[in-house]
């Protein structure tokens, strides 16, 4: 994002559902989309066969082996140790693919949003990307249309605009904190020793319940919602027959 988008951002942030842009200006605020897209589908986790080499070249060296083997064996040390390994190993890809496909599907939404059919008063059904429509019933999207000006032409909110770019960005940091993690070997030696198995997994579950969350619009921390809204006034417009 240039600097002058930047600032224009994040002054208009502070109006969110209040302030209405044409369609495409989306694109302006996250121009990168495709390219971080495409990076993410072309990336994958580490793979386990060179964590697994790792661990064997590498586990005696480590803190955790040091303190164990003073007490038992060597084969349970190593049973231990590896168990503790894979399960990690586990969670680690979990949350990394969890975030990675939240991040393409908001870099999916800057895309049909940015290139959102001009068909008037809405797309036909030829024309819809149903992936994303699901998304933007999930989501309380709505793209609708001037009704003051001779030109039809497609709108969106800035809440919108930021919602979408924010969770991008949580999904961005939290795949890089994971990447970051896994690029030295000490996270598969690591072992906290007051966290259960059964802690570990409630740990995650609730990590993915957070990057599987979406921010709320305006509309819907109020128990209502806008693209409802959106749909009653275009039926009083265009009659009950229309398809939205």
């Amino acid at each position: 994002m240039v600097h002058s988008i930047k600032i224009k951002y994040d002054r208009l942030k502070k109006y969110g559902d209040s302030v209405l842009l044409d369609y495409d200006e989306i694109l302006l605020y996250y121009p990168d989309y495709y390219k971080v897209m495409v990076n993410l589908e072309n990336e994958d986790f580490i793979l386990k066969s060179i964590v697994d080499k790792e661990f064997e070249n590498n586990y005696k060296e480590s803190e955790t082996y040091k303190k164990l083997i003073s007490v038992n064996d060597d084969e349970k040390v190593h049973q231990l140790m590896k168990f503790n390994k894979d399960l990690k190993y586990k969670y680690l890809r979990i949350l990394y693919n969890a975030s990675k496909e939240s991040a393409i599907r908001m870099c999916k939404l800057i895309d049909y949003i940015g290139h959102y059919p001009l068909t008037y008063p809405v797309p036909k059904e030829e024309e819809k990307d149903m992936e994303m429509e699901e998304l933007f019933e999930k989501y309380d999207i709505i793209v609708r249309y001037r009704l003051d000006d001779d030109l039809d032409y497609p709108l969106i909110n800035f809440g919108v605009v930021t919602r979408i770019i924010e969770k991008l960005e949580t999904n961005l940091k939290d795949i890089n904190y994971i990447k970051d993690l896994t690029s030295t070997n000490e996270w598969m030696f690591e072992k906290k020793p007051k966290v259960s198995i059964e802690g570990q997994a409630r740990a995650v579950r609730k990590a993915l319940d957070r990057i599987e969350s979406f921010p709320l619009s305006r509309a819907q921390k109020e128990g209502k919602s806008d693209r409802e809204e959106g749909k009653m006034y275009l039926k009083r417009q265009h009659g009950n027959k229309i398809n939205i």
